[in-house]
């Protein structure tokens, strides 16, 4: 998680500002109407950042969401959830910048089987 965080912070303000967005729920049409470009836009500049995030750190960010999936069926578990992700990281998780449930956005949005499993609950 903070290997992400740090990456976040190297993209472009107008990325930050439009993953930031729509980690927090938005959607693409309400981060466009809020920034006055179109939601395609909105969409394309996400779809730019995420995969920066995935590349920043090389083959490392790839790896680190695959371990989630694998702590997801070891665990038994249908989704990802902040609890969850909290019980994980434990104490280390406090010195992060965004909430638990942030992160779980995040990474939903950055892998789409985890995004499949948690988009009932989190992105709808």
């Amino acid at each position: 998680m903070t290997l992400l965080e740090q990456g976040m912070a190297k993209l472009s303000r107008r990325e930050n500002q439009f993953l930031l967005a729509r980690i927090r729920g938005l959607t693409f049409a309400e981060i466009g109407r809020r920034f006055g470009v179109t939601r395609a836009r909105v969409h394309q500049v996400t779809v730019k950042a995420l995969d920066t995030l995935r590349k920043t750190w090389g083959p490392r960010v790839p790896l680190l969401l695959d371990m989630m999936k694998r702590h997801l069926s070891l665990s038994n578990a249908s989704e990802l959830t902040p609890a969850l992700l909290e019980q994980w990281v434990g104490e280390s998780s406090r010195c992060l910048r965004l909430s638990r449930q942030a992160h779980v956005r995040l990474i939903a949005e950055l892998d789409a089987d985890i995004l499949l499993a948690t988009k009932r609950e989190f992105l709808c």
